[in-house]
């Protein structure tokens, strides 16, 4: 089950669209490596539950990507002919009842799918509180973070081809990081060794978002790392000392967005050109992008806080 909410106005989204597809991405996981001990490999030991954590979750959401769908693309069935009970599910239409009622979430979509066969789907609340505008099925989210999780599975793609090198320095791709330093109070120390494309994928390459209290975090919101081009952020990112020496410590960061670039670099093509040839058509997820059409906006939910 995946439940998709509406959360946090004024978020800035990475991706535009959140694109349930039916088509099973089955085949598709099967034939590419996984990532979860490739990247937890050469990780200190404490950090790794931690970390295999973070790439289940992740995992799991590109799978439910590929999953979720409007019920004429896979066959709905009652829920006990797939082996779970109707009056059980029931529950969740009250648990998010009280989540709307309390202000939690304005709305969401709901799917449980078992032995491919979709057994419950359903929408709560609202998809724009201020325009009265019910949440649908059909609905498009914005999925944040959760983007991370494709940009991985690009990554990984290209590794399978030998167009990107898990264990080479970001330098190889991306120049500004040639040469990058790690921040220490008596004097920046060289980075030994330099971040490589697998600190990227676990956020252990030593980068961070600002919005701490440490040297480095005030250097990001200073420079704006966050705004402008991706390639802008890479410029700035580059500038910037590391928090740690690569590969010694986690900390969730801008890594995945200099991860796109390292595969707009590898690959010769646009990120968001990318995802639409490997990621987005080749599992019909035709609602997901960076921009939204004018045609999709109706579908498109507003973003709530809980205040």
């Amino acid at each position: 089950m995946m439940m998709m909410g509406n959360l946090a106005r004024g978020c800035s989204p990475a991706l535009r669209a959140c694109e349930p597809s039916a088509r099973s991405l089955s085949n598709w996981n099967h034939s590419h490596p996984t990532l979860v001990n490739i990247l937890t490999d050469r990780m200190p030991p404490a950090s790794v539950p931690a970390m295999k954590a973070s790439l289940c979750n992740s995992l799991f959401v590109i799978l439910a990507l590929s999953v979720f769908s409007p019920a004429k693309e896979i066959p709905s069935v009652q829920p006990e002919s797939v082996g779970m009970s109707a009056e059980k599910l029931t529950a969740v239409d009250a648990a998010l009842q009280q989540l709307i009622a309390d202000k939690k979430i304005a709305g969401c979509v709901v799917v449980v799918t078992r032995h491919g066969e979709l057994a419950y789907f359903k929408a709560f609340g609202m998809a724009d509180i201020e325009s009265g505008k019910p949440m649908t099925t059909d609905a498009i989210f914005r999925i944040f973070s959760m983007t991370k999780a494709i940009t991985s599975a690009s990554a990984m793609l290209l590794v399978e081809e030998g167009k990107l090198e898990l264990d080479a320095p970001v330098s190889k791709y991306l120049s500004p990081f040639t040469g990058i330093e790690v921040f220490n109070e008596g004097g920046n120390m060289k980075a030994d060794p330099e971040p490589t494309v697998r600190d990227l994928l676990r956020h252990t390459a030593g980068l961070s978002y600002g919005g701490g209290t440490s040297s480095v975090d005030r250097r990001y919101e200073v420079k704006g790392v966050m705004s402008g081009t991706l390639d802008k952020l890479v410029e700035r990112v580059g500038e910037i000392p590391l928090l740690f020496q690569p590969g010694t410590a986690w900390t969730y960061s801008v890594a995945t967005d200099v991860l796109g670039a390292v595969i707009e670099k590898a690959s010769g093509k646009a990120l968001d050109v990318f995802f639409r040839e490997r990621i987005f058509e080749p599992l019909e997820m035709s609602d997901t992008g960076f921009q939204l059409p004018k045609e999709k906006v109706a579908r498109f939910t507003a973003n709530f806080s809980g205040e």
